[in-house]
């Protein structure tokens, strides 16, 4: 089987999404697939591109505006890789729509991860471009995809919502257990966040939430860092919000961390916590959970099964109950956090694990091949 991934990108401005794509490749290509990769040149060195090796990359230079990504040669890029199977990562931009004029020109069968882009919350911000977009060329892939890739049962309920009839696969994101880092030494214990410094994170509530604990968190030696790349100027306001409010002594922005620095800070914290207000599946979350660390994380991080399991602890984006649900943490021994940390690594391996969900996918594939019976996994409207 030979299937080409196309993403807008897999750098690390991509957040989640590149790792995904990349991970899902390689897995593949270990399970017998020939899987390649199309993707868009990231020029921001700071964000440079990961490691892709031993997968064979298409990189495609954009021209025009960065946000839409026009690239000259994408189908002759994807000509050469002669997929039987074209899996599409992403939405809004041109590799989407390059992706779907290539499927209806060679009649490959495609299918559409949208990596929760079609979420609600997702759906309303720079609501007009998208509004636009989706009149002009994003509905029609949506709607000719052989198959829609749902995260979870959430996703493909706001598939749905958008009278999309086509086959949903429901697989989650997979995560790799990481390789232990000796954590540096450190006086407090520390509460992480990281990902995209961005208002749909939560960081302005979590932030009024350390306001409210200032207090809890010193006498019990707590600190939050917040490690990533701004979008926006997002992380200037919130700066300024714990200079203005006196924490900055307990919020601390450690900048982006990549590969083993990343995972030098999972290693070295106590817990993680994303507030989110939207979220497909929360690739730093999984990644918490391998590293064995305590969550405290949103519903709309669709991960409600951890709850249940002990793996995570919910908190809302509303800075009180966030605030109660701190003074919570901050009085547990390690003893404690350990045990959820421990329930935490368990949920990542037994559910979460790369090669599985590379497998369901290749199933996927076979299936719409005519090659397998449908998966069970695989929704039929």
């Amino acid at each position: 089987m030979n299937i080409s991934h196309v993403s807008a990108s897999i750098g690390h401005d991509s957040g989640g999404v590149g790792e995904v794509v990349i991970n899902l490749a390689r897995h593949q290509h270990a399970l017998g697939a020939v899987s390649s990769i199309v993707t868009l040149q990231n020029n921001n060195a700071s964000l440079a591109m990961p490691s892709v090796a031993p997968l064979r990359v298409a990189l495609l230079h954009a021209k025009g505006p960065r946000q839409f990504g026009y690239a000259e040669g994408f189908s002759s890029h994807l000509a050469d890789q002669a997929p039987s199977i074209l899996h599409s990562h992403g939405l809004w931009m041109y590799p989407s729509y390059g992706s779907h004029r290539y499927a209806q020109k060679t009649g490959t069968p495609e299918v559409i991860s949208p990596h929760g882009m079609l979420d609600s919350w997702a759906l309303k911000s720079s609501h007009a471009k998208k509004a636009l977009a989706l009149k002009l060329f994003e509905y029609k892939h949506l709607a000719s995809a052989k198959c829609i890739h749902a995260l979870c049962d959430s996703e493909r309920q706001a598939i749905r919502d958008l009278n999309l009839r086509n086959p949903i696969c429901v697989i989650p994101n997979g995560v790799i257990t990481p390789t232990i880092e000796s954590p540096e030494t450190h006086d407090k214990n520390i509460l992480l966040f990281l990902g995209r410094i961005h208002p749909k994170k939560g960081l302005q509530p979590l932030i009024q939430a350390i306001e409210l604990v200032a207090s809890h968190a010193r006498n019990n030696n707590w600190a939050l860092w917040i490690a990533g790349w701004d979008q926006g100027g997002h992380q200037a306001e919130l700066e300024k919000r714990t200079i203005r409010s006196g924490i900055a002594d307990i919020v601390e922005f450690i900048g982006p961390k990549f590969d083993a620095d990343k995972r030098r800070v999972y290693a070295a914290a106590s817990a993680f916590v994303l507030p989110s207000f939207s979220e497909g599946l929360p690739m730093t979350v999984l990644e918490a959970w391998a590293h064995g660390l305590p969550t405290l994380i949103t519903r709309h991080c669709n991960l409600v099964g951890a709850y249940a399991a002990g793996a995570a602890i919910e908190i809302s984006t509303e800075p009180r109950d966030i605030a109660s649900v701190l003074i919570r943490l901050f009085g547990m021994s390690h003893a404690e956090l350990g045990a959820i940390g421990a329930n935490a690594k368990q949920l990542a391996q037994q559910q979460y694990d790369w090669e599985s969900i590379a497998g369901q996918f290749l199933t996927t594939y076979a299936w719409l091949l005519g090659d397998s019976e449908r998966p069970t996994y695989v929704d039929i409207a």
